[in-house]
């Protein structure tokens, strides 16, 4: 439930912050659209009443000279009454409020049906409008008309004569309601399609948050499977951005877990049965020793031949159990990282040939020959002089037990490879892969008393100096390569 609720949790919180982010974006588009809406609707209200204020005041200009024409000039309320009759017309056609300002700054305003008016002071907010139509310059404004009750929009234009004099103002009037109503309709539009973005924006937040986490969730449960021990498992996450990384991350983690794993699980086995052939192998002796003695203390065997051939019996028992305590302990400094070789630089040719000297000696008692050959008088290497002849010389000894009497074993180097061969009966296909395990040895007449050690240790003094160990296929005998790293023929010859 808890990890439902994490995984829920980011998910919410991206629909969260997108929404956020989308809602301050509406709530800034609005009061900037609504600004701008307001104002352009407002200038174009001005800028059409204005229009209509001047083509009233034209055609009341043809109006006003045909009345002069038929009847004279005539002022005050005659003058007047043709004002309220064309402004009442006028207002009629228009929808508008249509008033006239004579040249005594009278507002003249006609009654509802036209046939009277009545004459009004100039209120104060038309005064810089009818000032600026009296000078010629048809304008607009927006003040609190008194005589209408609210708020209002005032186009002024002038009225002019034949010979241009302004002989009055028409002053058009429009609720600022109109224009208001207008732009509130046009915000109602603005935040419904506002409203529609939103939840589609929703919508896509949720299918984007959905997509974002479940990488997320697929990586989450990986890591949980890792933890519980399950290193087979794979995200499956195929992307080409940072998820697709982190997820390549995690499978190549789970790749090194798993592959820890089974060096570990080889690590156990190894240990036992390590433990178990080194108990085998001590057991031997030890029974053999306690025996003898116990017959020798018991006085039990008391014919001196017999006495001899215990002694001689414990004799190479202890012999043995040094041996293989030896090589045990080697084997242990050799696996220890912190105990070091002295390292230097070293001719392998005179390695070689300080180990086939000694291997002959060896191979004496069964009249083995040991040859070597060189490619070269100088080979350099970096290496410890000490264990390198002894690698070689354990491999020698063993290519020298396993030969048959009056035999051959070559050991020959070039370019840069060692080869140990013999001649003996060779080993087995499915047994050369554990020649070079611990307490692994052939058993048989053709070594005894050997510990399966040997081969071991070789191994051992080889990796600890990056050479690598080859056991070639041969129709006859038997054949050991030592390949020498970052070595060929150019080096070789120079």
């Amino acid at each position: 439930m808890n990890k439902q609720t994490k995984r829920g949790g980011i998910a919410l919180r991206l629909i969260l912050y997108f929404t956020i982010t989308l809602a301050t974006f509406a709530v800034i588009a609005g009061i900037l659209f609504y600004s701008i809406i307001s104002k352009l609707n407002l200038d174009t209200s001005r800028d059409t009443m204005i229009r209509s204020a001047t083509s009233i005041a034209s055609s009341y200009s043809v109006f006003n000279d045909d009345m002069g024409e038929g009847h004279g000039h005539e002022s005050g309320k005659g003058e007047k009454q043709g004002y309220g009759i064309f402004a009442a017309l006028a207002g009629s056609l228009t929808d508008s409020e249509v008033w006239l300002v004579a040249q005594d700054n009278q507002l003249i305003v006609p009654e509802h049906g036209g046939s009277s008016f009545s004459s009004n002071p100039l209120p104060e907010g038309a005064q810089e409008i009818v000032s600026a139509a009296f000078g010629g310059t048809a304008t607009a404004g927006e003040y609190y008309s008194e005589i209408l009750g609210k708020e209002t929009i005032t186009a002024g234009a002038p009225v002019t004569s034949a010979d241009g004099t302004v002989e009055a103002v028409v002053l058009v009037n429009a609720p600022v309601q109109d224009v208001t109503s207008v732009t509130e309709s046009t915000i109602r539009i603005m935040a419904i399609c506002f409203a529609a973005a939103l939840a589609a924006g929703l919508i896509a937040a949720a299918f984007l948050a959905r997509s974002f986490t479940r990488p997320l969730i697929k990586m989450e449960q990986q890591a949980h499977s890792l933890a519980e021990g399950d290193y087979e498992a794979k995200s499956n996450v195929k992307r080409s951005d940072e998820f697709g990384s982190l997820a390549s991350s995690l499978d190549t983690l789970a790749d090194k877990l798993r592959l820890s794993a089974q060096e570990q699980e080889r690590y156990q086995r190894m240990q036992q049965d390590f433990f178990s052939k080194i108990s085998h192998e001590l057991r031997t002796p030890v029974t053999v020793l306690t025996g003898s003695l116990e017959l020798l203390d018991q006085n039990i065997v008391t014919d001196p031949e017999e006495v001899a051939s215990y002694h001689r019996e414990l004799y190479e028992e202890s012999r043995s159990l040094e041996r293989l305590v030896a090589d045990l302990l080697e084997l242990s400094r050799l696996g220890n990282t912190d105990f070091s070789l002295t390292k230097s630089e070293v001719n392998f040719s005179d390695i070689s040939a300080d180990a086939a000297r000694t291997a002959g000696r060896l191979g004496a008692p069964k009249n083995v020959d040991v040859k070597f050959s060189s490619d070269t008088p100088f080979l350099p290497f970096d290496g410890d002089y000490a264990r390198l002849r002894q690698m070689l010389l354990a491999v020698l000894d063993n290519a020298v037990k396993f030969s048959p009497e009056g035999g051959t074993v070559e050991l020959t180097q070039k370019d840069g490879v060692i080869e140990v061969r013999d001649f003996g009966p060779g080993i087995r296909q499915e047994d050369k892969d554990k020649i070079f395990d611990r307490f692994w040895k052939t058993e048989g007449p053709s070594n005894p008393g050997g510990t399966g050690l040997g081969l071991a240790i070789a191994r051992s003094i080889a990796d600890r100096h990056d050479i690598r160990i080859v056991v070639p296929d041969t129709e006859n005998g038997t054949i050991i390569r030592f390949i020498l790293p970052d070595r060929g023929p150019s080096e070789l010859n120079s």
